[in-house]
């Protein structure tokens, strides 16, 4: 295993819920994310409780631990978890859902070099193309409702799938600064959608700039057990006033 150059402060975030738990065993917390756990803090939210996910938090020991009400999905309990964490006592932030994963046990140094060698980017995520057509119904009505309008005109380019992925303190402040991640109060999957492409563009509208993780959509940080490319991003790197650029 590698060392990274710089030694960054880092807190890996977990949101995951009553009904989802057992994930974490099936992907997120494999062999890879245990080898390094010595590494970095570990926070972990859930959306409501149960007595056998009770039982197995003890087990893994976090550094934080957040229960709450069931309501809102995975971008609530985030927004819930970096406002209950001291977030100022970090330098970098990894976000995965309990489905999340890497197959390469080098991954915590490639995340940690990639960063340190981008030292102008931002977020390092899974980016999705959210050009007009690629929307999810009813996209502008509700944002608008939800007080985005500004943010629209004219829409990013791109949002980081499920808000998962390294952020700086910088992406995590401006989350801070402008109330925190957008989300909803409920369960309606359709509103969540508008809320994961609004929290990538608060960080867009802020000057935060986005790359996708080499070598490509969902083939480093992997979701699942797909590989999927039907709304990925074309180009590498997306910020404000940048004209789009590939390769690495």
């Amino acid at each position: 295993m590698t060392t990274s150059c710089v030694q960054e402060k880092v807190i890996i975030c977990i949101a995951t819920s009553e009904a989802t738990w057992p994930n974490l065993l099936r992907y997120c917390f494999n062999h890879h994310f245990k080898a390094n756990r010595e590494r970095f803090d570990l926070a972990i939210v859930c959306n409501g409780s149960s007595s056998a996910f009770s039982g197995f938090i003890e087990s893994i020991r976090p550094d934080y631990f957040l229960g709450r009400l069931n309501l809102g999905f995975d971008l609530a309990a985030f927004d819930a978890l970096l406002k209950y964490i001291p977030v100022d006592r970090y330098d970098r932030y990894i976000l995965l859902h309990d489905d999340h994963w890497f197959d390469d046990v080098d991954w915590f140094d490639t995340l940690l070099n990639l960063s340190n060698k981008n030292p102008n980017i931002d977020i390092f995520g899974n980016l999705l193309d959210c050009s007009e057509g690629k929307l999810v119904e009813h996209f502008e009505i509700a944002s608008r409702i939800l007080g985005f309008g500004r943010l629209l005109d004219p829409i990013p380019p791109v949002f980081v799938q499920g808000v998962a992925g390294l952020f700086t303190r910088k992406a995590i402040t401006a989350w801070q600064q402008a109330d925190g991640i957008p989300h909803i109060h409920n369960n309606l999957k359709n509103m969540a959608e508008v809320c994961e492409r609004l929290a990538s563009y608060v960080l867009y509208d802020a000057g935060c700039w986005f790359m996708q993780i080499p070598p490509g959509f969902q083939r480093y940080l992997r979701h699942r057990d797909c590989v999927s490319s039907v709304l990925e991003a074309p180009y590498t790197i997306y910020g404000k006033g940048l004209h789009p650029a590939g390769g690495f």
